[in-house]
């Protein structure tokens, strides 16, 4: 365990959450935080895994996304958003808009494309040149930096 003296020097050089994220994780083994990490990633690669199945068509495509998918998950016709969206929910039971799954996915596309979007994950898959096999091969990138 880490001394008092320690704790307190932490405590002088970074803010109060900081601090108490440190002493939390100080509490923690590495190989309880190893696993956890591998519990998420093997989580992320299902939820991947899965969106490729809910895009494997051209008729499951949702070309024209606007974040509302209820629509989507009825008409069975997804857009890349819509089926992380919904295999999140399966997989984990939530969605996590910041989570690993979504946050690799944007870090792919912005590899992509050079321009800022208002929601990069939308816009690609509604820009005229992304084409079903773009979305694809987003999805294979974002499994193989979760793989690393």
């Amino acid at each position: 365990m880490i001394n008092t003296f320690v704790l307190m020097k932490l405590k002088n050089v970074f803010d109060m959450n900081y601090f108490i994220l440190i002493v939390f994780l100080v509490g923690m083994s590495s190989s309880q935080l190893e696993a956890q990490g591998a519990q998420k990633r093997n989580q992320a690669m299902k939820v991947l895994e899965k969106s490729i199945n809910y895009l494997s068509f051209d008729d499951t495509w949702n070309k024209q996304d606007d974040r509302e998918c209820e629509d989507d998950f009825s008409k069975g016709s997804y857009s890349l958003y819509c089926a992380l969206h919904k295999s999140q929910l399966e997989i984990t039971g939530k969605y996590k808009h910041r989570g690993l799954v979504m946050k690799t996915i944007r870090k792919v596309i912005k590899s992509k494309v050079y321009r800022r979007y208002p929601h990069i994950i939308r816009d690609y898959n509604n820009l005229e040149s992304t084409s079903l096999e773009d979305i694809k091969k987003v999805i294979k990138e974002a499994m193989l930096l979760i793989k690393k």
